[in-house]
């Protein structure tokens, strides 16, 4: 939808090479998922149903990928040198300093 969206207002959605593929940064954190062991328990035992969970902290937080900006140490040192940000495997400029005055 936003692709469409995109188009009709004359956008062009970006596409990753292979070679801006490899060069990307590896994730920084990896989910855990431990399996339960079987058995009588005492203590109190807590269920998270993360399936659930992920999708209302991407609501209540805007986590998108129109609104994410990269690691914040990235964009104080953008704002000093005046780079592009790179996200992903692609680069762009945004009013930094907007975004600096917002975290301070």
């Amino acid at each position: 939808m936003l692709l469409r969206l995109a188009h009709r207002e004359q956008f062009v959605a970006p596409s990753v090479s292979v070679a801006q593929r490899t060069a990307m940064c590896s994730p920084e954190t990896l989910p855990l998922t431990m399996e339960p062991e079987s058995g009588f328990y005492r203590d109190p035992v807590i269920v998270l149903d993360f399936q659930s969970l992920y999708p209302s902290i991407i609501i209540a937080y805007n986590y998108c990928f129109t609104t994410c900006l990269g690691k914040v140490l990235n964009i104080e040192n953008i704002a000093a040198v005046g780079k592009a940000i790179e996200l992903g495997g692609l680069s762009y400029c945004c009013p930094v300093c907007f975004y600096l005055n917002t975290l301070q």
